[in-house]
């Protein structure tokens, strides 16, 4: 075991280390004032890589134990950057591309990898993955983003990409289980938010959220899949508009997409194999869907403003459509027992 650590305290310095223990391998780079870097290393065939560019105050704290861990902090002064790995196989990529970050990602388990790119200010990351063969990549362009994600289980996948522009935007994914796959993206301005929770296997989440010409307003999206299988799919377009999603059984599908301000959608499916589909185009529509059953397929259109629509359904196979284009239509289509067909067009 070692322990490689560098610090400038006053003056502009550039200072480059590089040792080698136990096949291991650790480099600093720093060029700056004031910077401070700490690699410790335990285990063989560990490499780290750590630089500190740019102004003053840039921490950056690199730990492996275990064997065939890689891991590289390249950061600009102002940041905070600490990468910890435990087991084998691990690897962690930090990229800070300007000033008042802070990223940590920790790594416990064999053959995680994690990637973070971060650019303008005082945007913070955080990924912890326990277990093996996780994936996380997240990117973040602007100011004041914030990113988290937890992994546990085996081969868990998520991607973060929050926008191009100022404002918010902070997205959470906590995984635990088998094979999910989440991805997150939110662009231009606004104070997105997108929460995923998967427990399980075999879950998949996608969450688009986009606000167009200003930078206020609001869409949230929270997605919840527990059991085996899930699948849901969100699109938000404009501003203000909320999707609450909730899945417990087995191979459920559902899609919610909503074009303009202060649409609603909550959808809830349980039991097995239920479908779920709604679209809203204008403003201040609602679209409400409940699925306990088996094989039940439900899907709502709405294209106006004012529109209200509900689907209820328990039991198996049935089939509910919703049409609506008129402002301030409500509909509400409730079937119980087995195989019923509805249709309300209006």
């Amino acid at each position: 075991m070692y322990k490689l650590s560098g610090a400038i305290a006053a003056g502009l310095m550039l200072a480059i280390s590089q040792v080698y223990a136990q096949d291991n391998q650790a480099t600093i780079y720093q060029d700056g004032v004031n910077h401070n870097g700490t690699i410790t290393q335990d285990g063989d065939a560990n490499e780290a890589d750590l630089q500190q560019r740019g102004l003053m105050d840039a921490i950056g704290t690199i730990s492996q134990t275990g064997a065939q861990n890689f891991a590289a902090i390249d950061m600009t002064g102002y940041s905070t950057a600490e990468t910890v790995q435990e087991g084998r196989g691990n690897q962690a990529s930090i990229r800070h591309e300007g000033d008042l970050f802070n990223s940590t990602v920790t790594q416990v388990g064999d053959l995680n990898t994690a990637n973070v790119v971060q650019s303008y200010r005082t945007s913070t990351v955080e990924v912890a993955q326990t277990g093996e063969g996780h994936f996380a990549d997240i990117y973040q362009v602007g100011r004041a983003h914030y990113a988290s994600t937890r992994q546990e289980g085996t081969n868990n996948s998520v991607t973060i990409d929050q926008g191009e522009y100022y404002v918010g935007k902070w997205a959470l994914v906590d995984q635990s289980g088998n094979d999910h796959v989440a991805a997150v993206y939110q662009s231009s301005g606004g104070d997105n938010r997108a929460t995923v929770m998967q427990v399980g296997s075999l879950h998949s989440a996608e969450v688009h959220q986009e606000i167009y010409g200003t930078l206020d307003g609001n869409n949230v999206a929270m997605v919840s899949q527990a059991g085996v299988d899930h699948t849901a799919w969100v699109m938000q377009q404009r501003a203000n508009n909320t999707a609450e999603i909730d899945q417990l059984g087995e191979g459920h599908n559902l899609s919610i997409t909503q074009r303009g301000e202060f649409n609603s959608s909550a959808m809830t499916q349980q039991g097995a194999f239920n479908t779920a589909v709604s679209s809203q185009i204008g403003d201040d529509n609602s679209v409400v869907i409940g699925q306990n059953g088996e094989r039940n397929l439900a899907e709502i259109s709405q294209t106006g403003a004012g529109l209200e629509a509900t689907i209820s359904q328990s039991g198996m196979d049935h089939q509910a459509f919703i049409t609506q284009g008129l402002s301030g239509g409500q509909a509400t289509i409730t079937q119980l027992g087995a195989a019923n067909l509805a249709t309300i067009m209006q």
